[in-house]
């Protein structure tokens, strides 16, 4: 007696999935994808707390459907998702969400389909007040949150004119729109490649970031894949599939799910634009020793900088006093005039500057800024990778954002002890002098300064807090003749280079009519993946071993009814259920 909720073995799987296969060309021609139930432009009607969500019945599955859900099932293997918000997505107070595909519009908290979109139609967005819910351009959508779909394979959504894959959630949060972009893990390093090289970087050096960037977002949401990531320097910039070039996927998926490990565990795999020669050792960031991120001399002892091809490796700037003043006071520092600048806690080994020391004249009793917070034990906002970023799509200089504080250890050519506090003077980190005057502008804390008669010149090497790979120092490595794997050792001290299995859950669910009847002998889909199994008698089915994630569910019953869920979380500590509505018409199941 076959148990209730096994899956059916590799064999019938491919039988299953080839019958479909054929339905695809037997109906091929037919009308475009087509989703029972969601039509017009009224929302499904709300249902009572905890029942199920009950679509629009009674409208037959077109004779298509098998086709159509064949076709919107790609076979891929699963792949981890990322949550990333858009932080450029409806700052003015709307967004416009389009695709050359049907979208499908549901409500991501109750899985209920509000409306399909037709291809090449822009649907527009604000909140409703002070945040009660969302305005689509004929009225309230019912809804606080709207999930947009694609009905067609890897087509992308565009958000205003940016163009991403996966799926777009937009929420009202606290009066304003939160755009958030659900994207398998591949299509999102593909975008962050985009987004922090050049394409005139060589593959190898792509392919060392493609890893690294792999790494850092599994790091980040190792503990819960509900951690909303963005997609700026604060974490890694993801420049979606609009910016993308073919050299970045080709980088993207040679690598496919590989990561930097050390100990069996993804690192915190930081990088910065250019480390000015050497590296900078972290393991006291967070508390937490971080042994493969140590101090490493970015170039042979007898040679070049691998990074010496960067634009920034060697800078300059000339400020007046007064510039300097404005920057500082602006950051909070009471310094009411400036006499002198100097810089102390300069590492032995590369000219690093801990600390920098004003001297001038103070309020009778100044307010130091507050203490800065020490980072946390995983990277959060403020504290990025970090990172190479040309402005425009071009091979310009890189633009670099910091760690709130400095996590430097290396030695000193003056120790702590032989530092006495100097009378009319403000001391502060020097992350927070070079946050004060611009981080674009101080591209690094490997400087000097010296004054002149119209104010003070800063010479630097370097873009960026150096910490971890060193990104034109890979481009230089790999024109050397490193691979991504060498390349990727260089920088993060004693890792492997290894597929990293995520944490599995168990997805289970029911498959009902929408008058709440079982849907037994369905079959059932996850997308995305090869798993298909049917439901029993009483419409259920559970799915083992399924990579922590969001999957979208599609159901296919009897005379072509069919049902999709989406975006329901795997979780490694408990399965979760989905309640699947199949539409087509309940008098189907009479």
């Amino acid at each position: 007696m076959r148990a209730p909720f096994r899956e059916p073995p590799a064999w019938l799987v491919a039988v299953l999935v080839g019958g479909l296969l054929t339905l695809v060309a037997a109906f091929s021609g037919r009308s475009p994808l087509h989703t029972p139930g969601v039509t017009g432009d009224a929302p499904s009607a709300p249902t009572a707390s905890g029942a199920p969500s009950q679509p629009q019945i009674g409208i037959p599955a077109p004779p298509s459907i098998a086709a159509d859900l064949v076709r919107a099932l790609p076979a891929r293997k699963p792949e981890r998702i990322f949550r990333v918000r858009l932080t450029g997505a409806g700052q003015g107070g709307s967004v416009t969400i389009s695709s050359d595909s049907d979208l499908l519009l549901v409500d991501p908290d109750t899985h209920e389909p509000l409306k399909r979109i037709p291809a090449g139609t822009g649907f527009t967005l604000s909140v409703i007040g002070t945040g009660a819910g969302l305005q689509g351009p004929n009225g309230p959508i019912g809804a606080k949150a709207a999930r947009f779909l694609a009905m067609a394979n890897n087509a992308p959504v565009r958000v205003d004119n940016a163009a991403y894959l996966g799926t777009i959630d937009v929420r009202a949060v606290e009066g304003r729109l939160e755009v958030v972009n659900l994207v398998r893990q591949e299509d999102y390093v593909a975008g962050v490649i985009s987004g922090e090289l050049m394409r005139s970087f060589p593959m190898a050096a792509l392919k060392a970031q493609a890893v690294a960037a792999r790494t850092f977002a599994t790091y980040r949401t190792r503990d819960d894949a509900m951690t909303v990531l963005v997609d700026t320097v604060d974490d890694q910039v993801y420049a979606g599939v609009g910016a993308e070039w073919p050299e970045a996927r080709q980088a993207a998926n040679s690598t496919a799910g590989m990561l930097a490990v050390h100990n069996g565990r993804p690192i915190v795999a930081y990088y910065s634009a250019d480390c000015g020669g050497w590296t900078r050792g972290a393991s006291g960031v967070g508390g937490g020793e971080r042994p493969y991120l140590k101090a490493v001399k970015d170039g042979p002892d007898d040679g070049d900088d691998y990074c010496a091809s960067s634009p920034s490796h060697s800078w300059s700037t000339r400020l007046t006093t007064d510039e300097v003043l404005n920057a500082v006071r602006t950051a909070g520092i009471p310094l009411q005039t400036l006499e002198d600048i100097r810089f102390t806690g300069v590492s032995a080994r590369d000219g690093r500057v801990r600390e920098v020391t004003l001297f001038g004249e103070l309020p009778a009793s100044p307010t130091l800024p507050a203490e800065p917070t020490p980072p946390p034990d995983e990277p959060t906002g403020g504290e990025p990778a970090r990172i190479i970023t040309p402005p425009q799509p071009s091979d310009a200089g890189p633009m670099v954002l910091e760690p709130p504080v400095d996590i430097d250890e290396e030695p000193e050519s003056v120790p702590d002890a032989e530092k006495t506090p100097e009378p009319n003077s403000i001391t502060i980190p020097a992350m927070d002098f070079r946050r004060a005057i611009g981080l674009t502008t101080m591209r690094s804390q490997i400087m000097t300064v010296a004054k002149d008669e119209d104010g003070w010149i800063f010479t630097g090497k370097g873009y960026g807090h150096g910490v971890g790979m060193c990104q034109w120092g890979a481009k230089g490595m790999a024109e050397a003749g490193f691979s991504s794997d060498a390349i990727l050792k260089h920088y993060y001290t004693g890792i492997s280079i290894e597929p990293l299995t995520p944490p599995r859950g168990t997805l289970e669910g029911v498959a009902r009519t929408s008058d709440g009847r079982a849907v037994p002998d369905a079959l059932v889909y996850v997308v995305g993946t090869d798993r298909v199994m049917r439901t029993d008698k009483t419409g259920r089915f559970r799915f083992q071993r399924l990579p922590v994630g969001d999957y979208d569910i599609a159901v296919l019953g009897k005379k072509g009814a069919s049902g999709v869920s989406f975006a329901w979380t795997v979780n490694p500590d408990r399965s979760t259920f989905a309640r699947i509505i199949v539409h087509g018409g309940a008098q189907k199941w009479r």
